[in-house]
């Protein structure tokens, strides 16, 4: 029997669980490319960051649970275009992450759903995100819930 899975609120009780998620993630990504490597203080810093998000207006954070544990997360923003820009406010998705052993059941399409949801009662009419161009993983999954490139982030070290 499978256990269900309930996209949710994330809660206090969750932040350890997150930060974990988070780690994950980021362990991910500095595979890619080393910009995204940790800070020393970086579980201290997740811990405060998923704190403040929990509570911050503007803001939502789901977390995908199967049978009380989290197993990815998704963390949602309104956000304001500058005024010389017509569009006014956008949803913006800050995270989403599924933990490997859980990828491709369809968790991301649940938390992503939530997301888009509380977008609408927001009255948001467009999503936009960032994704790291060397996860193919990643780039594949926004592609298919029809998400277009519009720009590339570049960097340089100097």
């Amino acid at each position: 029997m499978r256990a269900t899975l309930l996209v949710r609120e994330a809660q206090r009780e969750d932040i350890a669980a997150l930060v974990r998620l988070c780690k994950e993630l980021q362990d991910l990504h500095a595979a890619i490319d080393p910009l995204w490597e940790l800070s020393p203080n970086w579980k201290s810093a997740m811990r405060a960051f998923f704190s403040n998000m929990i509570r911050k207006a503007g803001v939502r954070l789901f977390v995908a649970d199967i049978a009380g544990a989290p197993v990815g997360y998704c963390l949602a923003a309104v956000k304001d275009n500058p005024p010389m820009r017509p569009r006014g406010r956008y949803g913006y998705i800050v995270d989403l992450m599924v933990t490997e052993r859980h990828r491709r059941r369809g968790v991301g399409r649940r938390l992503f759903n939530a997301a888009v949801e509380w977008f609408r009662f927001k009255k948001i009419k467009r999503v936009e995100l960032k994704a790291a161009v060397g996860n193919e993983q990643s780039m594949a999954f926004w592609n298919s819930l029809g998400f277009k490139t519009y720009m590339e982030l570049r960097y340089r070290t100097i």
